[in-house]
């Protein structure tokens, strides 16, 4: 959580427009492009959708040295978490608990996103070792049939053994008597799985998750604007995270279900309804250092190879990526660069906007 003064430094750089004051608060750090599985909504392996080249692609895992040389800058920066993702899967990274330990001696606030299939006992163990905060499981529902929807290529049963390598890391975490690392079961909403919320919750329950969280298929560009739930059915999965919202809440679960349905309600053209903030607080570390402002943004801001983290975060190109997201005028230039589409960010963006919306005509005036 960004202090006072952070806050405060935030706002000023949204007064200036170009600069940032303070920040940023969170990286997200992709670890490898390498994966398991081939997702249908995956921007980097779905076997329906074009892929954005990689900047180097000699460069699959992202190496100690880099991510060392992350760490003494977010330090440097005032960073509080670092998110340890990637266009793959995380766990194929031969030193991912090492990248974890690292992150947590420089004193961040550490999650890792993963689809859970490599979680085996080794994995489970040395995850509840490196200290880390919270682990996020991804899951395209829980149904055969939305599971051969969702992963095509993939056999249903080794997806439905994701469940029960949750429980081997919450056991690993239990025999250590550790309260960490938090597990969130995540789903992702699209057609195929969209019928599938009610028992997804219950599937959390089952498995002792801390809690579950929601998020709509990002992108509706394209092939995949089929697998985007017609009107008819969001109006109904927005009843049914409405009801699931307060059976987790009773059960004692944290869960996103509002801010989901407040995104479905915003609908796809998200910048319509509250404006990206995510270039002063949160920028995207590809595996071979470039920096972009999020992970759907094809607009490369430097790379830490070259540049550091300060050099890069106020440097010639996020100035100009900033001024195009607050002028009016720059909306064309975002949406041909980025797919905004049900942004993953639209929670924190909203509660910036809740404050700057106040400011933003004297900050306009100002600048004119």
């Amino acid at each position: 959580m960004p202090s006072l003064g952070e806050k405060i430094g935030l706002l000023r750089g949204l007064w200036r427009c170009d600069k940032a004051f303070a920040g940023p608060f969170t990286v997200t750090l992709d670890v490898t492009r390498r994966c398991n599985l081939r997702c249908i909504g995956c921007p980097a392996h779905s076997p329906d959708r074009k892929t954005r080249a990689p900047s180097d692609p000699t460069i699959s895992d992202v190496d100690v040295e880099l991510v060392s040389k992350l760490c003494r800058e977010m330090q440097s920066a005032g960073a509080h978490k670092l998110v340890f993702c990637g266009q793959g899967e995380p766990l194929l990274h031969p030193r991912l608990p090492e990248l974890i330990r690292l992150a947590k001696a420089s004193g961040f606030n550490t999650v890792l996103i993963t689809n859970g299939t490599l979680l085996d006992e080794l994995a489970a163990r040395a995850l509840v070792e490196s200290g880390l905060d919270l682990l996020r499981v991804s899951l395209w529902g829980n149904s055969r049939e939305a599971i051969e929807g969702n992963y095509p290529g993939t056999k249903a049963e080794y997806i439905q053994a994701v469940p029960a390598a949750v429980r081997r890391l919450i056991s690993a975490r239990e025999a250590r008597g550790a309260r960490l690392p938090r597990v969130v079961l995540h789903m992702v909403i699209d057609r195929c799985d969209f019928a599938d919320i009610g028992s997804f919750a219950e599937l959390a329950q089952d498995v002792g998750a801390d809690a579950v969280s929601f998020s709509p298929l990002h992108s509706i560009r394209g092939p995949l604007a089929e697998l985007v739930p017609s009107r008819d059915e969001e109006r109904q999965l927005i009843l049914q995270l409405r009801q699931v919202g307060r059976k987790l809440r009773s059960a004692g679960l944290e869960d996103n279900a509002e801010e989901t349905i407040r995104l479905y309600k915003a609908g796809p053209d998200v910048l319509r309804t509250v404006s990206c903030y995510i270039p002063w607080t949160h920028p995207r570390v590809r595996v071979d250092g470039t920096v972009y402002p999020c992970d759907s943004c094809d607009w490369p801001m430097g790379n830490l190879r070259a540049q550091s983290l300060s050099e890069i975060w106020n440097g010639p190109a996020y100035r100009s990526f900033r001024k195009h997201i607050l002028s009016p005028s720059g909306s064309g230039v975002i949406d041909r660069r980025c797919d905004c589409s049900y942004c993953c960010h639209f929670g924190s963006n909203q509660k910036i906007h809740r404050v700057y919306r106040w400011i933003a005509p004297l900050a306009r005036i100002s600048r004119s």
